[in-house]
């Protein structure tokens, strides 16, 4: 089989790339994943921007509640963060993926497909059922990068987050983040009430369930409908391109620093990704220029995100930022996008 673009994963990032890529004229494109169906397999929600939405705007199907404030909790004292442009939105991750899914035309989705081998001097990837002959393949795959150590291109570490997900009296939307080092030494926990359920959360470098079960109890929360485990990339990688292949999504390992969510800039990157892939199949822009690009816009965020989380866990500067009304700056955090307003144009 030949293909323009082999996307590999049918998560949000690579479904948001078919669609990008559809928009821009190339119909040629091929995505294939191992699961048997096309959506997040277990029981997962995510916090996006309603920016997303100008990008994606038939995902308000998928929307569960919105939020326009968080308070950030180190111990006995508690920051309120608000947003200021933006609502943040609690999203159902398999609706959302299957929402994008449905309003693909021309691109080719193959499931339980695994990907054996590629070899990047022939430009052929080789799955389960067949092969594929590609011009360019992104990696969409996830935080183990399935199509990264074909191209010799490096993994970063992992953390490990656990979830769990149980119903509660009386409605309230609300998000607390618990930042102090005795719920994790270098991330953090979170409850999220929305509805009438609530939602627990932590991510920690060396996570057990105990961990997390001392955290959920310390909250008064016991038992779980729903509990899961992930792990997920801590920091970006060095190179995102390498000759005909990207990264995108959390293959990429560009995540909100704060939540390590990876729904936003998946389907940020997926946009840059679609005009700049348009571009090279154009023979006009090296791919490189997406790696460029993901860095001007993110890096910035990223490393100031990244460094205020951590000198928030220090609870000297947590209370001076309490005492002299600083949370103002604290918004960038999570509250708040990467998202640029002018994102076209920066592409362009």
């Amino acid at each position: 089989m030949d293909a323009d673009v082999l996307i590999v994963g049918a998560g949000v990032a690579g479904l948001s790339l078919a669609y990008f890529l559809e928009k821009e004229g190339i119909d040629n494109i091929i995505v294939i994943d191992r699961k048997g169906k096309v959506g997040t397999p277990v029981k997962d929600t995510g916090l996006v921007s309603d920016a997303i939405l100008s990008l994606l705007p038939f995902e308000k199907k998928s929307v569960i509640t919105t939020f326009r404030r968080a308070t950030l909790h180190n111990l006995t004292d508690s920051i309120e963060l608000l947003t200021i442009k933006r609502k943040m939105l609690l999203v159902d991750r398999e609706l959302f993926d299957k929402l994008i899914f449905q309003k693909l035309k021309s691109s080719k989705v193959f499931l339980k497909r695994s990907l054996l081998k590629v070899t990047p001097t022939k430009n052929l990837a080789i799955t389960n059922k067949e092969k594929i002959k590609y011009k360019v393949i992104v990696d969409a795959s996830g935080p183990f990068s399935v199509v990264r150590r074909f191209y010799n291109l490096p993994n970063s570490s992992f953390v490990i987050g656990m979830e769990g997900e149980k119903e509660f009296e009386g409605k309230s939307n609300e998000i607390n983040i618990y930042i102090d080092k005795t719920t994790s030494n270098s991330y953090f926990g979170w409850i999220l009430k929305y509805n009438s359920r609530i939602k627990v959360g932590l991510i920690d470098d060396s996570l057990k369930y105990s961990k997390f079960e001392r955290f959920a109890k310390s909250k008064g929360i016991w038992n779980f409908e729903h509990f899961y485990a992930d792990v997920i990339k801590n920091k970006p990688e060095k190179e995102i391109v390498k000759e005909n292949l990207l990264c995108v999504g959390e293959s990429s390992g560009y995540l909100k620093q704060f939540s390590l969510g990876g729904i936003v800039f998946g389907v940020i990157q997926a946009k840059i990704a679609s005009q700049i892939i348009k571009e090279h199949l154009d023979e006009k822009t090296p791919l490189k220029a997406y790696e460029v690009l993901a860095k001007k816009i993110f890096w910035k965020g990223n490393l100031f995100s990244n460094l205020v989380r951590l000198l928030l866990k220090k609870r000297e500067i947590f209370k001076l930022i309490k005492m002299l009304r600083l949370n103002k700056l604290t918004y960038y955090l999570d509250l708040d996008t990467y998202l640029p307003e002018n994102l076209c144009d920066k592409v362009t």
